[in-house]
């Protein structure tokens, strides 16, 4: 018997994204990608956002994030 697999939810994805040094319109260009059907918003990465800073995770800011130079793969 195989063992069972969880699925990628979308909060994995976009904590992961952020992680990588996404900007929030990157995050969720790949949310939508991946999950076309989700009701996934700006709102919800930005709190995503917070949520990993207050984890204690040092996430930059969307718009720190967008004027670094972009050499992370987005997938």
């Amino acid at each position: 018997m195989e063992p069972s697999r969880r699925k990628l939810g979308i909060g994995k994805v976009v904590e992961g994204e952020i992680l990588k040094g996404a900007c929030d319109d990157e995050v969720l260009a790949v949310v939508k990608k991946h999950f076309p059907t989700a009701k996934t918003n700006i709102r919800c990465v930005q709190w995503y956002r917070c949520k990993l800073n207050v984890s204690g995770y040092e996430v930059s800011k969307s718009a720190e994030a967008r004027h670094m130079p972009n050499l992370r793969l987005v997938a």
